[in-house]
């Protein structure tokens, strides 16, 4: 990644704007919505690699009632294997990541922020255990156990689609929690974060 720090993007979007009913069948569908937004207020959103490439910003929507892991990228087998966590396309994600929550009870916008998760040292450690531990877990092929433990729960894993040759990386939502209260918080010590 070409290490641009972005604090905040002008998506055009604000706190408070309306959003589309999650459709069960379709719960994509929100994310897409925020994308077509973001596209007509003159971003520049691509469907492979990092999805804002200029700024170097990755998007995340997320309902704020969702209890599952997010996904944060995908990778093939031979790309995890041959890049430690600096050189992977993780890391890229995770230098910004632009996560729009929103509040499908109410149905709108309920905060926009940037996580630069790979410029706190302490997360940026524990992004790159979990990287190299799924990492070995594949090295090895134990594809069952590709989840890279941080003390009693997973901050981290990667997750095998067995519909393509495909790893996703997911962070889980304890552990997105975890993070964004330390971001608030950075008095936190080590061990609070991962418990």
């Amino acid at each position: 990644m070409n290490g641009l720090y972005i604090k905040n993007v002008n998506t055009g979007l604000k706190v408070g704007d309306k959003v589309p009913k999650q459709d069960p069948a379709n719960p994509g569908n929100v994310g897409i919505w925020v994308e077509k937004q973001l596209k007509k207020n003159g971003l520049d959103l691509k469907s492979k690699g990092i999805d804002i490439p200029n700024l170097s910003v990755e998007l995340k929507t997320r309902n704020i009632h969702a209890t599952s892991a997010i996904t944060i990228c995908r990778m093939k087998k031979d790309d995890i294997i041959s890049l430690d966590f600096k050189k992977s396309f993780v890391h890229d994600c995770l230098e910004n990541l632009l996560v729009i929550k929103y509040d499908d009870d109410i149905n709108e916008i309920v905060s926009i922020e940037v996580h630069n998760l790979t410029r706190i040292p302490i997360i940026y450690q524990l992004f790159d255990q979990c990287y190299t531990g799924a990492r070995n877990s594949i090295v090895r092929e134990d594809t069952t156990e590709c989840t890279a433990r941080v003390n009693k729960g997973a901050l981290a894993y990667f997750e095998f689609k067995k519909d393509s040759d495909d790893y996703q990386f997911r962070i889980s939502n304890t552990g997105l929690s975890k993070v964004e209260n330390f971001k608030k918080s950075p008095g936190l010590k080590l061990f609070e974060i991962i418990q």
